[in-house]
């Protein structure tokens, strides 16, 4: 399908903040651009919004227009560009925002749903789920929507499908009769399961070395080896552990708890499960932690009576902060 042009309004001040940011050219280099990006429907549509760390510059980068809601956005490796899902109320689309001329084109434009899952910035691929075939498969494509790779080939569901750092490999949960966590090459081949059990394992997240996969294992976190081997339990007990992230340096862990009688809190340990500590304790449900792309601060969204916000807190639980006040909902925080 031929990519199409349409124009959306993108502010002034966001084309300065975004491009100021990015550093490389060409997605060669993978800025580290230090904002968060977000979607939210505070403007009654859902659009994507980026801000910083400290609750600073928070800018709207899209204007939905005719019925189409932006529902996640993930920046190019220069932050020159902003790969975006679209979602209608019947078809996911998925498309690109460039800054320097304030258009957007379609990379997709079907009967079916393409979900944006991920981006390899440095190389400039796109994962997205696709039912082009008739079942939900992975699929990878170029920033001018060519090159597509089709990943998998079954009618089980995917989902929490991420790529590995350098982009050669990708891990995702795969749901037949269980949730199992596969990994596949980004040429198709070789691929893997990795939990062949009757255990749910969902969540996947390569460390940023490389060297280990952290997932969630039952109501519990667990680390592996890229081939499945050395299974860990992190974390043990009956509530349940989840939402599992590395800090960019791969030394500690972020993750939600929930039992039956609380709300969630967030916590933080050593990457070998030492150190366990809490990081909030109060009656919201503090849910998706991730770490800023410095490392100094974990961001989380609260949930209270279906209002949404976003906070965060230094590694040690003190500076809480609310950063992004929304009284609406909030999905897909991601921080570059």
């Amino acid at each position: 399908m031929k990519a199409k042009s349409i124009n959306y309004t993108i502010g002034a001040i966001a084309l300065a903040i975004i491009l100021g940011c990015g550093g490389g050219a060409g997605g060669v280099q993978t800025a580290t651009l230090n904002k968060i990006y977000y979607a939210s429907d505070e403007t009654s549509n859902f659009e994507i919004f980026t801000i910083n760390p400290d609750g600073t510059n928070k800018t709207q980068i899209t204007t939905s227009q005719a019925g189409n809601q932006f529902v996640a956005g993930i920046p190019s490796g220069d932050g020159s560009q902003v790969v975006v899902g679209t979602d209608s109320g019947t078809t996911a689309e998925i498309g690109i925002i460039t800054i320097s001329n304030s258009s957007y084109t379609a990379l997709t434009n079907n009967s079916t749903e393409d979900t944006l899952l991920d981006v390899d910035r440095q190389n400039r691929r796109i994962l997205f789920l696709s039912r082009r075939d008739g079942n939900p498969n992975l699929y990878t494509m170029n920033f001018a929507g060519g090159s597509i790779v089709k990943l998998t080939n079954s009618s089980a569901d995917k989902f929490d499908a991420r790529f590995n750092a350098n982009g050669s490999r990708i891990i995702f949960c795969n749901s037949d009769t269980d949730a199992d966590i596969f990994s596949v090459s980004s040429n198709a081949l070789n691929t893997l399961n990795l939990t062949p059990s009757t255990t749910l394992d969902t969540s996947p997240r390569m460390s940023p070395d490389g060297s280990k996969i952290l997932y969630q294992c039952g109501v519990n976190i667990c680390t592996m080896n890229l081939n499945g081997s050395s299974q860990t339990a992190l974390t043990s007990g009956t509530n349940t552990q989840r939402n599992p992230e590395w800090s960019p340096n791969g030394s500690k862990i972020v993750y939600s708890e929930v039992s039956m009688t609380t709300a969630g809190d967030i916590w933080i340990m050593d990457a070998n499960g030492a150190n366990k500590t809490a990081l909030t304790s109060d009656n919201a449900d503090e849910i998706r932690p991730i770490f800023s792309r410095d490392g100094s601060l974990v961001i989380f969204t609260t949930e209270l009576a279906l209002d949404q916000d976003i906070y965060t807190v230094l590694p040690d639980g003190s500076g809480r902060q609310a950063i992004a006040d929304t009284a609406n909902s909030i999905q897909n925080v991601r921080a570059f």
